[in-house]
């Protein structure tokens, strides 16, 4: 083979590679893992499809985030936004972003295969629905929001039992929280949240 030849064919090569790696681009299988999933409905009322035991979770929500440690479930939890960090027991999950703004490299790096999202986080979901990861978006306004929150991330994380336990433990300490305290009804407080 002469020299013109072998030029002729690793030109040929690299084009081919070139080409099939910009078609391969962007391109992300639309269930990387390969798992069995289960309909969930999630708090916008939205039928999501989740895997039947996600083990690469992915919390924007500091609420799922010490739910999901409190089920005992920390070591299913890989991924956290930075103000998950408060969480006792999270120090194990990677710090993927801050609020809505998330890698989508560190997403894919931990093959996250299930995420819980605040229901305004579109940004955040859009990406996540680009990457193929499963959506489950919260909504907690109030405590007495707190349990069915905690039901719902037992059945995300298949964990039902253990989630009625804490729903239940929350419902209890809801019941027996006086109404006043010191002869006054307590403050409302606002929480606002900036997400950037």
């Amino acid at each position: 083979m002469n020299r013109r030849t072998e030029i002729t064919l690793v030109a040929l090569s690299a084009a081919a590679t070139f080409a099939l790696c910009v078609r391969l681009a962007g391109q992300v299988p639309p269930d990387r893992t390969g798992a069995e999933t289960r309909p969930v409905t999630d708090a916008a009322s939205r039928t999501v499809r989740v895997p039947a035991r996600p083990l690469r979770v992915l919390s924007l929500c500091t609420s799922a985030t010490d739910t999901i440690v409190r089920l005992g479930a920390a070591d299913r939890l890989a991924a956290i936004e930075e103000h998950g960090r408060i969480v006792p027991g999270s120090g194990g999950a990677t710090v993927v972003g801050k609020g809505s703004a998330i890698s989508q490299e560190q997403v894919l790096a931990l093959s996250i295969d299930l995420a819980f999202v605040w229901w305004y986080q579109d940004d955040a979901a859009e990406t996540l629905a680009r990457l193929s990861v499963p959506i489950v978006r919260m909504r907690c306004r109030r405590a007495e929001d707190v349990p069915g929150m905690v039901r719902l991330v037992g059945r995300c994380l298949d964990l039902p039992a253990a989630a009625d336990r804490l729903a239940g433990q929350v419902e209890a300490a809801l019941r027996d929280a006086p109404p006043e305290i010191g002869g006054r009804r307590p403050a409302r407080v606002l929480r606002a949240l900036r997400t950037v």
